[in-house]
């Protein structure tokens, strides 16, 4: 689920994969992909949320299966496009981003996610002692970022979750971070954390976190009027074998692939049902096919 704002959750049957909470007045969980100049130490996000800098322009478009999300921001375009291939359970962002001034830029892109993976409600009845269960680990091989959920008696079902990157720049992440703490820091928000207000590459810690999440960052030099596209997956699984879907994603013909799929089997279910896209939308949300913000 995706708002207009970019903030939202992935969850797969009862499991909720993110953490997300219902609230009309913030609109401030979800899951999230944060943008910064290293020269002028700006940042944003590709969405309106979490860091609510108002850009120079905005536009949420929803299609069947597909959401994208543009805005311009200190002369750098992003578009955020996302997408759920059913068939490998795997959520899909890609983000492209264009240099739309007149000098190179050095832009990282930094991945946000909150791991839950059990259901939504246990998790909100006590989310402090729902987070001791959950490890994470980083495998440098495949450069694939898991974690699971530690099973508190035989009845529980055991679920895990990936999360890794593929770039027009190399398919390699800069940095990782899966600790909230050292993410956000002391006294701070998502609005402003500290892994974005700091020169520093995010520190790497995994295993046992308090407080675990799951980040990844990527820096590349644009050139003037030049474009680079980094892809973030978040996949789910019964099983702790992600790496036929590392090696699968890894090209951009399977990303096209998977948005090409899930605007399909969309389509396929508004025929089935015989709705119409604004049908739809005033159905499930409101009235619109694409939300602009004027600033």
């Amino acid at each position: 689920m995706v708002t207009a704002a970019g903030s939202g959750y992935v969850q797969r049957g009862a499991n909720a994969v993110t953490r997300w909470a219902a609230d009309r007045t913030r609109d401030a969980d979800g899951y999230f992909i944060y943008l910064r100049d290293t020269e002028s130490k700006e940042f944003w996000s590709a969405g309106f949320q979490p860091t609510l800098v108002e850009p120079t322009a905005y536009q949420a478009k929803f299609f069947p299966g597909t959401v994208e999300i543009t805005r311009t921001d200190h002369g750098i375009e992003s578009r955020l496009e996302i997408c759920a291939d059913k068939e490998s359970s795997v959520d899909i962002r890609r983000c492209t981003i264009t240099n739309t001034s007149d000098r190179p830029r050095t832009i990282e892109v930094t991945s946000y996610a909150e791991f839950v993976l059990q259901p939504a409600g246990m998790d909100a009845a006590h989310p402090a002692f729902s987070k001791l269960f959950l490890q994470t680990e980083y495998d440098k091989h495949s450069n694939l970022l898991t974690v699971g959920r530690r099973k508190r008696g035989h009845q529980d079902e055991t679920f895990f979750a990936c999360h890794f990157l593929a770039s027009t720049e190399g398919p390699l992440p800069d940095s990782y971070e899966t600790d909230r703490c050292r993410f956000i820091g002391r006294r701070r928000n998502l609005v402003v954390p500290h892994a974005l207000a700091s020169a520093e590459p995010l520190s790497g810690t995994v295993g046992s976190v308090l407080d675990p999440v799951g980040s990844l960052r990527k820096s590349f030099i644009l050139a003037p009027n030049a474009s680079a596209c980094v892809t973030f997956f978040l996949g789910v699984s019964d099983f702790c074998k992600f790496h036929p879907l590392v090696k699968k994603f890894r090209g951009p013909q399977a990303v096209d692939a998977s948005f090409a799929n899930a605007r399909r089997l969309a389509s396929a279910q508004m025929e089935k049902h015989n709705l119409e896209m604004p049908e739809l939308l005033d159905a499930l949300a409101g009235k619109f096919t694409e939300y602009n913000y004027d600033f």
